[in-house]
């Protein structure tokens, strides 16, 4: 399927809408939290670093961590190593090793600077310095987010796997059975029942459910 500019400016422009409403609701979904807490809660939002997405989450949660991805950062060290060291050799896996452990170690401006003084020696090729560039403007644009010594001491999460895999557990495992075809009615029908099956609560929304019809047939509480 071919799209034209202008179907693609559109399909582009109903996402970040999309993005942005979603967003806002989750900022005020996690106002009333803090509001309602009894302790003092520490707001982070762990992002892959999309420029937009990045600008959204500032904007709706102004006093929030912007944390990127850990993971994000571990595919760029990756790359980097291959490029410098070789792929799938040993010293590629070493250094990938040394860089995540001195990030983690709130040490990213000596990554940053080191990979560039790989550049000045002059021992890469064009190609494979053009690579490593875009590696280093990506960590550079980004190292206000990756600040992982900070976040870890305050028992921020710094990936989002956990969240992808509640996700995938609870959405796609359900959602995406072959054949299925939902509205959006029908779809946050199930997806509200899904989760309290997945969250074990299935038999206590059975009794609830099963008081409610009572109640609206015969207006009277059922007995106990």
């Amino acid at each position: 399927m071919q799209f034209d500019l202008p179907k693609i400016f559109i399909i582009n422009h109903h996402l970040q809408q999309v993005e942005k409403e979603l967003l806002k609701k989750i900022s005020e979904r996690a106002t009333k939290r803090i509001l309602d807490s009894q302790t003092p809660l520490n707001q982070a939002c762990v992002i892959d670093g999309a420029p937009s997405l990045s600008r959204t989450c500032k904007k709706q949660f102004p006093d929030a961590e912007i944390i990127l991805d850990i993971i994000h950062v571990s595919e760029r060290f990756w790359q980097a190593g291959h490029i410098i060291c070789g792929e799938g050799t040993p010293k590629a896996k070493e250094m990938v090793y040394d860089l995540m452990l001195r990030t983690l170690n709130g040490q990213i401006g000596y990554v940053i600077g080191g990979l560039r003084q790989r550049i000045k020696r002059g021992h890469l090729s064009k190609k494979k310095v053009e690579k490593l560039e875009k590696i280093i403007t990506y960590l550079d644009n980004h190292r206000q987010n990756m600040r992982y010594d900070r976040y870890l001491s305050l028992g921020m999460p710094i990936a989002t796997g956990a969240v992808e895999s509640a996700c995938g557990h609870l959405v796609k495992d359900r959602m995406e059975k072959a054949g299925a075809r939902w509205s959006l009615q029908g779809g946050d029908a199930m997806l509200r029942l899904r989760s309290i099956y997945a969250s074990g609560n299935w038999d206590d929304y059975l009794k609830f459910q099963q008081q409610q019809e009572h109640q609206k047939l015969y207006q009277l509480p059922k007995a106990s």
